[in-house]
């Protein structure tokens, strides 16, 4: 489905004609905007939205910043060998001072907001070493079809039906808008119910 498709869909669903919601057509600009809180709802979900960032990392660092905005981290390699994702807290419990380690090849790596610890502090590293990470991360409204490409079309409808429930539940104006609202609320959770097991043996 395209981003054109999942907007003429998304007419249909609220009704525009029908409804009289709005005396001239939902703008796209509009549309686009109920579909990334539709793209983000499903992603809180999902976790089908992901991108592969690298991290560029230094001898003597153990202490990094991560520029992306991220959900949550799905793995990290360094050198193409598996890094284990741990907590600080996990750290604490162990006794472990990062700061005080020998210094060599990374093991393990930590994840706290913006910042990241990497276990032990890196050793001579090459100029161009650097941590490979994959995350879930925000879909992007400025580039619908790359999302719509992430989510697979099985996943296409829903988020136009759950767009479409956002608008129509914003524009409470009658009766009809109401069950419409609550019609298609119902459409979305039968829809996410068989979503679901697909999506999670695809992760496996």
């Amino acid at each position: 489905m395209t981003a054109a498709e999942c907007r003429t869909l998304f007419r249909e669903l609220v009704g525009e004609q029908a409804t009289g919601l709005s005396p001239e057509p939902i703008p796209d600009t509009a549309i686009d905007l109920y579909l990334q809180d539709a793209f983000e709802y499903l992603n809180s979900i999902l976790r089908f939205h992901w991108e592969d960032l690298t991290l560029a990392i230094d001898a003597g660092s153990s202490s990094y910043t991560m520029d992306a905005d991220y959900l949550e981290v799905q793995w990290v390699r360094w050198n193409n060998q598996p890094l284990e994702i741990r907590t600080i807290a996990d750290w604490e419990l162990e006794g472990t001072n990062v700061h005080e380690e020998r210094p060599g090849g990374p093991r393990e790596v930590a994840f706290f907001g913006e910042k990241v610890l990497v276990r032990p502090t890196p050793a001579l590293m090459n100029d161009t070493d650097s941590l490979s990470i994959r995350a879930i991360t925000n879909p992007n409204l400025s580039d619908i079809a790359a999302t719509l490409g992430k989510l697979r079309v099985i996943g296409h409808r829903p988020a136009c039906i759950w767009a479409a429930y956002l608008y129509a539940s914003a524009y409470p104006e009658s009766d009809v808008s109401a069950a419409r609202a609550n019609g298609l609320r119902t459409v979305f959770e039968e829809r996410m119910r068989a979503l679901l097991p697909y999506f999670e043996k695809a992760a496996a």
